[in-house]
């Protein structure tokens, strides 16, 4: 039997098709089939092997790259010329990955100020960790850390790079002690201690304050305790007072940040309720408002704000305000008691007077009979509960009672 040519055979397409060839001639489809697989598994290996040598290319050039860049920093920092550095390729690594990690953001450069080396280092780190694959050795990483120093930091280290350009520390790691020794903080307990005295939640969230707390504290070998302590030194003060009767004792940092965040926001949510009833509260401040026209009318003061801001907001619904006995209208209970909690008129609802120099009582005088019944006055109907009660010789609408 010939050597099938996969190129003149018609693939099928569909089920159908397999089918139809199946039933023809099953060895020559299968035979095609093996065929066509061999193909593929050559050309699959032939691109991996294509791939490979891509980024082997790429691994050279970037050394290269990283290696020009830091001859042109040292040329640039020194004054006086250099000797030249060959440009040399790197030999060939035994294995090459045929895919790369995403390369990770490069460090800001360092100039030598100390307050940045922590962040520099760190990053730094960061970097050499993530994109491992993409230096050949450790050399190529001290050329690349090298690389991200400028300024005071730059000159500091050209004399050691001009001794042995290929390498100028034996590691990252020396490389990270030689810049701790030279641009480091001198008392970093210190400091760091006295940035934690300093540190104060004031009016901020606490939230922010924990942040920053974990930050500066990271540095320091305090036990659960001392952190324990050195947080709640910095406690704003509404904080501290909503401590005061607390008297349970967490045992680790995390489980009395956690207390401490849900206090500052219950407080947080208090307090704004208190601003919104304030802003409330402020659209009374108007002449309209301050003193009412029956009032002014009949010369008394105008009315008191902080009696109307101390309102209470429990007031009864409407139609519970107003009872009928014998067809006779009368306040009901809570509204009574609503009105003696908020020290306000138990006839008109309003502050300012009570009920004996009411300007808008219109009580009975003598003996001047009283209709039961229905009847109410000509400014009120039987669908306004919110209206003052008619006024009556019952003694319980007076607010002695």
């Amino acid at each position: 039997m010939s050597t099938p040519d996969p190129s003149t055979w018609a693939a099928p397409n569909d089920v159908e098709e397999f089918k139809r060839q199946y039933e023809v001639n099953a060895v020559e489809l299968f035979n095609n089939i093996a065929v066509l697989v061999q193909r593929i598994r050559l050309e699959r290996d032939t691109s991996r092997t294509q791939l490979a040598a891509a980024n082997e290319t790429i691994y050279n050039l970037e050394e290269q790259v990283i290696r020009l860049n830091l001859d042109f920093n040292v040329a640039r920092a020194a004054p006086a010329p250099t000797v030249s550095i060959p440009v040399t390729a790197a030999p060939p690594s035994t294995t090459v990955p045929a895919f790369r990690s995403e390369k990770f953001p490069d460090p800001e450069k360092f100039d030598g100020t100390h307050t940045k080396l922590p962040g520099f280092t760190t990053q730094l780190r960061m970097k050499l960790e993530v994109n491992h694959d993409r230096f050949r050795n450790e050399a190529a990483k001290v050329i690349y850390a090298v690389s991200r120093l400028e300024g005071r930091a730059l000159d500091q280290v050209v004399p050691l790079v001009n001794a042995n350009p290929a390498a100028p520390f034996s590691s990252v790691t020396a490389f990270v002690v030689h810049l701790e020794a030279s641009f480091g903080d001198p008392d970093p307990r210190g400091t760091t201690r006295r940035q934690l005295v300093a540190l104060k939640q004031g009016k901020g969230d606490f939230a922010t304050y924990y942040s920053q707390f974990l930050r500066i504290v990271a540095y320091l070998d305090y036990n659960e305790g001392a952190k324990i302590d050195a947080l709640a030194e910095g406690l704003s003060e509404d904080l501290k007072n909503a401590m005061t009767y607390r008297t349970d004792r967490h045992n680790t940092v995390e489980a009395y940040a956690t207390m401490l965040m849900t206090i500052d926001n219950q407080v947080r949510g208090r307090k704004a309720e208190q601003r919104a009833i304030r802003n409330t509260m402020g659209q009374f401040t108007t002449p309209a408002a301050v003193a009412h026209p029956s009032h002014t009318a009949g010369g008394l003061a105008p009315m008191d704000l902080s009696a109307l801001q101390a309102r209470s907001a429990q007031r009864p619904a409407a139609e519970q305000r107003y009872t009928f006995v014998n067809g006779q209208r009368k306040t009901s209970a809570a509204e009574k008691q609503w009105r003696r909690d908020n020290n306000l008129c138990m006839y008109c609802a309003n502050p300012g007077h009570v009920f004996a120099n009411c300007p808008s009582a219109n009580r009975p005088r003598g003996n001047q009979p009283v209709m039961r019944g229905s009847l109410l006055a000509p400014a009120h109907n039987a669908a306004d509960f919110a209206a003052p009660p008619i006024a009556s010789p019952d003694s319980s609408e007076s607010g002695f009672q």
